[in-house]
């Protein structure tokens, strides 16, 4: 037998906050720079409004958020042409 290793990336992320955040970002906003309200953002993934700031930095530490003038938006590298 041989491990899926798609099924299992796809049950660890469904409750990885990271993957939760860019997939709220993605249904609130898609690619475009905005606001991002960090309490509605913790409400709906389940962590604090502190949470959310950390997993925003690391993200775009990542380069996976671009972060200008205190908006954010998705990469357009992670964009499906």
């Amino acid at each position: 037998m041989t491990l899926s290793l798609t099924k299992l990336s796809q049950l660890l992320l469904k409750d990885d906050p990271k993957f939760s955040l860019v997939r709220y970002i993605n249904d609130a906003q898609g690619f475009s720079l905005a606001r991002l309200d960090y309490e509605a953002a913790a409400e709906k993934i389940g962590v604090s409004a502190r949470t959310v700031g950390r997993i925003v930095k690391r993200l775009a530490e990542m380069k996976i958020l671009m972060i200008e003038n205190n908006m954010l938006r998705i990469s357009e590298d992670l964009k499906i042409e």
